[in-house]
């Protein structure tokens, strides 16, 4: 997938990264919009505390595509139209 990632600060990139392996609690969303949330401007020049790598527009909704066997206990399903904010 593409993402917005700070490696250097004050420099954030667009770049292909790779989705970690789900886990039993995980759930994957298909992101249809994205927003940069009012802490990534200081996340990317440094002037808040965040460890690299950052990745810039934390604040997404879309659909579920896969649920880790154990997040189907939340209530969720895979088609549910749901928003993030990490």
């Amino acid at each position: 997938m593409k993402a917005v990632v700070v490696e250097q600060l004050g420099k954030a990139v667009l770049k292909d990264v790779s989705l970690r392996e789900m886990g039993p609690e995980d759930v994957k969303v298909k992101i249809a919009f994205c927003a940069v949330g009012g802490a990534d401007p200081y996340a990317v020049m440094g002037e808040m505390p965040f460890r690299l790598p950052y990745y810039v527009g934390y604040q997404a909704s879309g659909i579920i595509e896969e649920l880790g066997q154990n997040a189907t206990a939340m209530g969720l399903k895979v088609g549910d139209r749901v928003t993030l904010d990490q």
